[in-house]
C-alpha cells in the first residue's frame, strides 16, 4: 500500500475517501478492526462524522492529517472511521452512548472501545493539542495508553456500566395512552419552548423540525386551535426570510447558529429539504397562502439543479466549506454586489437584505466582523410579500450567476434510499399542493428506480453505488419507503404501488417488529451490535417507528387490514413512557396517534384514470387541507365522456356512507365526519 494511503481508499463513502490518504492507519466498520485489536491487546478510537460536517473537516486539517498525530493514534488504537450516513446503526448506537456519558453528542463523534466494541469513553471535536481546558487529540492518546496498560479495570466497569443503562433504556415502560390527551399535552410543551418573535422552539441553536410544522397544522385542523396554526406559520415564515435559506440559490442550510434564523451552519442536507418541502406544501394546503407554495418551488428548484443525479435519485448533502473556509461560497463584501448590480440598485438590495461595508458575519472562532454578509430579509409580513412577488428577481438572478464562478462545496455524492424516500414524499407533497406535473414525473422516476433496482431483489439495501445496492436496509429505509409508496398511490392511484406497499410493510413486520411492541433500527441479528435500538424519538427527521406507526395507519385505511392499524396501535404505546415525560420529541408520532384517533376517512375514487383527468382532480382537491383522509380506487378508461364526473365512496372506521358525487358533495361530507 502506498504511503499515506490506508484501507479506506477502497471504500465508496465520500466521508470515508476524505480520510484515505490520512497517516491514521483507518479501518471501515467491520470485524477485521477488532480482531486486530484483540491480536495487539489494543483500545479502539471510533471516529465517526459526514463527508458536509464542518468541525470534521476541522479536526481531519488539524488533526488525522498531521503524521504525529497518525504515529500516536496508531501506537495506541486499532483506529476506525464510519460515515454516520452510511451506517446509522453505528452512529445511532455509540451516540447515545455519548449522551449517555456526557449529557450532549454531536459529530465528530469519537469513542475509545474495549475489543469487544463496548464503549468507555465519549468524546466530540478535539483539538491537536490541549487548549484552553479542552484536551487535545494528542494528551488524549497518552492518557489512554496510561490507563490502558495500568487501570484497565476502571475502563471495563465504566463499559459495564454504560452497556447496564442502556439495556434499561432500550427497554422503557410501556402503557397505553390516551391519544387526545398525548396530543394536548404536545401541543402545551411546544407552547412552552415556542419563541413568539422568530418562530421556532428553544433559544440556539435552532433547527428547524419540519415535522413540529406537520404536527401543529394537523392540531389546528382537529381542534381548530388558531395558536397552533399562528405557531407553525410565524415558524416556517421566519425561516424563509432569515439567512437559514439561501436567498440566492435557494434550499435551507442545516440550522441557525441564533435565535432570529440569520446566522447558519452552512451544510444543506437532502432530508432538511425534503422534510421542508412537506412542511411548506401542506402550510399552503392549510392556509391558501401563496407564500408557503412559493417556498415549496423555491425549494424545489434548488434540488433539480444541484441534488438530482443521472439515476433520478438525490444527492445526500452539499458541504458546509469550500476552499477550507465555512460558508465562503455563500457570503458577500458589499463591493461585490455593487460590481454586479450597480451603485444605484446595490444600494437598494443592500437595505432590503441587511448589507454593510463592515459585513453583518461574525467570524466564528473570534466573534469578529470581517467584512461579508449574509443575506436574509426583514422577519415581518412586508417581507414576506417581498419575497413573494419577486421584487429581487433579477437582482438576485445576477449574484447567482456571478456566485456560480466561485469554487462550489463538495456534493456528498451517495445515494441513500431512506432519505431519497423522504425526497419522495416532499417531492409528491409537494405536487398535491402545486398540482405541478413535472414535480411528479421527479417523484415516480426516482421511486420506480427503487422500486426496479432495490425493492425487486430479496432484501432492500441502504446505499446505492456504481450500479448496484449495498449495505442490508435498516428500518428507516423500509418506513420511509412505504410512506413514499403510500403516498404515491394516493396521487396516482395506481395498483402497483399499493401492492408494493403491502408487501413492503409485511416484509417491515417481519424483520424489525418483535414481541416489545415496537420497531427495532437494525434486523436482531444483524449488526453486532447491542443492545438492539428502538428509537421513538424525532430528531432532524421522523424516528423509524414514528414513520412506521404513520404509514400502518395509512395502509390500515387504505386496505382495511386491522392488523396494520394494531401494529401501528403497539408502537405508539411502546413508547408510552417517554411520551408522557417528552412529548414535544414525538411530533411525528403524534401525526400518527391522530391518524389512528380518528375520525380518519377512506375515500375511494370512481372515474377515469387519464392523467389529465387526474390532474384535474387533485386541483380540486388541492383547495382544503385533507391530512386523515386516504384514497383508493375503482377506476375506468372505458366509455369516458368528454365531461369529467367522478363519484365517492367514504368509509370510516366503523361504517361506509352512500355514494356522493363531485367535489362539493365530497367535500360536505368529509367536514361533516370530521376529518
Amino acid at each position: 500500500m502506498a504511503e499515506n494511503t490506508n484501507r479506506l481508499a477502497n471504500e465508496r463513502s465520500p466521508y470515508l475517501l476524505q480520510h484515505a490518504h490520512n497517516p491514521v492507519d483507518w479501518f471501515p466498520w467491520g470485524d477485521e478492526a477488532f480482531a486486530k485489536a484483540r491480536t495487539e491487546d489494543k483500545p479502539v478510537f471510533l471516529s465517526i462524522g459526514y463527508s458536509t460536517c464542518h468541525w470534521c473537516h476541522v479536526m481531519e486539517r488539524e488533526s488525522f492529517s498531521d503524521p504525529e498525530v497518525g504515529r500516536v493514534l496508531n501506537d495506541v488504537f486499532v483506529c476506525i472511521k464510519v460515515d454516520r450516513e452510511e451506517r446509522p446503526d453505528v452512529d445511532k448506537t455509540y451516540m447515545e452512548m455519548c449522551q449517555a456519558m456526557t449529557g450532549g453528542g454531536g459529530w465528530p463523534l469519537n469513542m475509545i472501545l474495549l475489543p469487544d466494541r463496548r464503549a468507555v469513553f465519549a468524546m466530540t471535536y478535539l483539538p491537536r493539542n490541549s487548549r484552553r481546558g479542552q484536551t487535545g487529540i494528542l494528551e488524549m492518546a497518552t492518557s489512554i495508553k496510561e490507563l490502558w496498560i495500568g487501570g484497565r479495570e476502571k475502563m471495563i466497569e465504566q463499559a459495564d456500566r454504560i452497556a447496564e443503562y442502556l439495556q434499561k433504556r432500550t427497554a422503557p415502560e410501556s402503557g397505553k395512552l390516551d391519544y387526545e390527551e398525548s396530543m394536548k399535552t404536545t401541543f402545551t410543551d411546544l407552547t412552552r419552548s415556542f419563541d413568539p418573535v422568530n418562530g421556532g422552539f428553544g433559544t440556539r441553536p435552532k433547527f428547524p423540525s419540519p415535522h413540529n410544522m406537520l404536527f401543529l397544522l394537523r392540531y389546528h385542523k382537529r381542534f381548530k386551535e388558531t395558536k397552533a396554526l399562528d405557531m407553525a406559520v410565524t415558524t416556517l415564515r421566519s425561516m424563509r426570510l432569515g439567512g437559514m435559506f439561501d436567498q440566492v440559490g435557494y434550499g435551507f442550510h442545516r440550522y441557525s447558529t441564533d435565535s432570529a434564523w440569520i446566522v447558519p451552519h452552512f451544510e444543506k442536507m437532502l432530508y432538511d429539504q425534503a422534510m421542508l418541502l412537506s412542511a411548506y406544501s401542506e402550510a399552503y394546503l392549510a392556509t391558501q397562502d401563496l407564500f408557503f407554495l412559493k417556498v415549496g418551488s423555491q425549494i424545489v428548484d434548488f434540488l433539480k439543479r444541484e441534488m438530482l443525479s443521472p439515476e433520478g435519485l438525490f444527492y445526500t448533502a452539499l458541504d458546509a466549506d469550500s476552499e477550507g473556509e465555512e460558508g465562503k461560497y455563500y457570503l458577500w463584501r458589499l463591493e461585490e454586489i455593487e460590481s454586479v448590480l450597480g451603485p444605484e440598485a446595490a444600494e437598494k438590495f443592500a437595505e432590503e437584505f441587511h448589507c454593510s461595508r463592515d459585513g453583518n458575519f461574525l467570524e466564528e472562532s473570534t466573534g469578529r466582523l470581517i467584512g461579508k454578509n449574509i443575506l436574509y430579509l426583514e422577519n415581518s409580513l412586508s417581507g414576506a410579500e417581498k419575497v413573494v412577488d419577486d421584487k429581487f428577481r433579477n437582482d438576485l438572478q445576477k449574484l447567482w450567476e456571478y456566485r456560480s464562478h466561485r469554487i462550489r462545496p463538495s456534493t456528498d455524492t451517495k445515494l441513500l434510499c431512506d432519505v431519497n424516500s423522504l425526497m419522495i414524499c416532499g417531492m409528491l407533497d409537494y405536487y398535491k399542493a402545486s398540482c405541478d406535473s413535472s414535480v411528479l414525473e421527479i417523484a415516480r422516476k426516482a421511486i420506480d428506480f427503487i422500486m426496479e433496482t432495490n425493492l425487486a431483489g430479496m432484501s432492500l439495501r441502504h446505499r446505492y453505488a456504481q450500479g448496484n445496492w449495498e449495505i442490508n436496509a435498516f428500518l428507516d429505509d423500509h418506513s420511509f419507503l412505504l410512506l413514499a409508496l403510500i403516498k404515491m398511490h394516493d396521487v396516482c392511484l395506481e395498483p402497483k404501488y399499493l401492492d408494493a406497499a403491502t408487501r413492503l410493510a409485511d416484509t417491515m413486520i417481519r424483520k424489525f417488529y418483535d414481541i416489545s411492541g415496537a420497531f427495532g433500527f437494525t434486523e436482531s441479528a444483524e449488526s453486532g451490535l447491542s443492545p438492539r435500538i428502538r428509537d421513538g424519538i424525532d430528531t432532524s427527521i421522523p424516528s423509524g417507528n414514528s414513520a412506521a406507526a404513520y404509514a400502518l395507519a395509512v395502509l390500515g385505511l387504505k386496505t382495511g387490514e386491522s392488523r396494520y392499524t394494531e401494529t401501528a396501535e403497539s408502537v405508539f404505546n411502546y413508547f408510552g413512557s417517554e411520551i408522557r415525560n417528552n412529548a414535544m420529541f414525538f411530533t411525528y408520532m403524534m401525526c400518527a396517534a391522530g391518524l389512528i384517533m380518528g375520525p380518519s376517512l377512506k375515500v375511494e375514487i370512481i372515474g377515469s384514470t387519464a392523467a389529465d383527468d387526474l390532474k384535474k382532480l387533485h386541483q380540486d382537491l388541492s383547495r382544503v387541507y385533507l391530512p386523515n383522509v386516504a384514497y383508493v380506487a375503482t377506476l375506468s378508461l372505458e366509455n369516458r365522456q368528454e365531461q369529467l364526473g367522478y363519484s365517492f365512496n367514504v368509509c370510516g372506521p366503523d361504517a361506509c356512507y352512500p355514494t356522493v358525487s363531485g367535489i362539493p358533495d365530497l367535500l360536505n361530507l368529509v367536514q361533516k365526519l370530521g376529518a
